[in-house]
């Protein structure tokens, strides 16, 4: 793999979903395949996967989702990957980056002692 397959990068914002990220069943292709919904080959892989012993990283964490964001340190810590309850290759081999833009309350926003 060249290094650019090996880096992928995800813009965080709110409209990101957990299919996005790790991936989903696609039930379509697995009609038109014939395949169960449970074959490998019916998974449409999401970036991380797809990073798999590479570079992922998620830029501006915060503005995910707060459900997408306890997912993506559950499968930092445990190293477990389910999409839609089937077991994926686990992702321990892959780096994550998380850089984010430090917030500073606007001036006119903050109290003043009294």
């Amino acid at each position: 793999m060249s290094p650019g397959e090996r880096y992928v990068e995800k813009l965080a914002t709110p409209d990101v979903t957990i299919a996005d990220i790790l991936g989903d069943i696609d039930p379509i292709k697995a009609a038109r395949e014939g395949r169960v919904i449970s074959d490998e080959l019916t998974v449409h892989y999401g970036l991380l996967p797809r990073a798999n012993r590479g570079i992922f990283a998620v830029n501006e964490l915060p503005d995910l989702a707060g459900k997408i964001q306890v997912g993506l340190f559950n499968i930092m810590q445990e190293g477990d990957v389910q999409i839609k309850g089937y077991p994926c290759a686990s992702l321990s081999t892959c780096s994550w980056s998380s850089p984010q833009t430090r917030r500073t309350t606007p001036p006119a926003a903050r109290s003043s002692p009294r």
